[in-house]
C-alpha cells in the first residue's frame, strides 16, 4: 500500500530472483484511475512523482517497454467483481504463453 514501511514488491521480486526491470507485461487492479498510477510506484516501475511520465512517454502502452493492462483494464469491462480478476489472470497467461496475437500481443514476454 502507499506509504507502507514494508516493501512487499521488494520481497516478491527477491523471492523470484527478479526486479521491476524484468517485467515484460503487467496487469494492475485499476478500479479507479489513480490506482494504476499508485501501483507503478508500489511495484517499483518508477519513483513517486514520475508516474505520469510512464504514460506520457508511451512506456505502458502495447508496444511500449512495459505494457500495462493489455486487455483494457478493469474499467473497460465495467469491473464485475471476481470476473475482472479472472480476466486479468487469463490475459497474462495468454500473453506469457504467446497465445495472445494481433494488436494486443506483447513481445518479448517472459515475466
Amino acid at each position: 500500500m502507499s506509504g507502507s514501511k514494508h516493501c512487499l514488491h521488494c520481497e516478491a521480486y527477491e523471492m523470484a530472483g527478479l526486479g521491476p526491470e524484468d517485467v515484460d507485461v503487467c496487469e494492475l487492479h485499476d478500479a479507479f484511475a489513480v490506482n494504476e498510477l499508485q501501483h507503478y510506484v508500489e511495484l517499483g516501475f518508477c519513483k513517486r512523482g514520475e508516474e505520469a511520465r510512464l504514460i506520457e512517454k508511451g512506456i505502458t502502452e502495447i508496444g511500449g517497454k512495459l505494457p500495462v493492462n493489455t486487455n483494457g483494464g478493469l474499467l473497460s469491462k465495467g469491473h464485475p467483481i471476481s470476473a475482472s480478476g479472472i480476466a486479468q489472470v487469463a490475459e497474462l497467461v495468454w500473453q506469457l504463453r504467446a497465445r495472445r496475437t494481433g494488436v494486443r500481443s506483447v513481445m518479448p514476454r517472459k515475466v
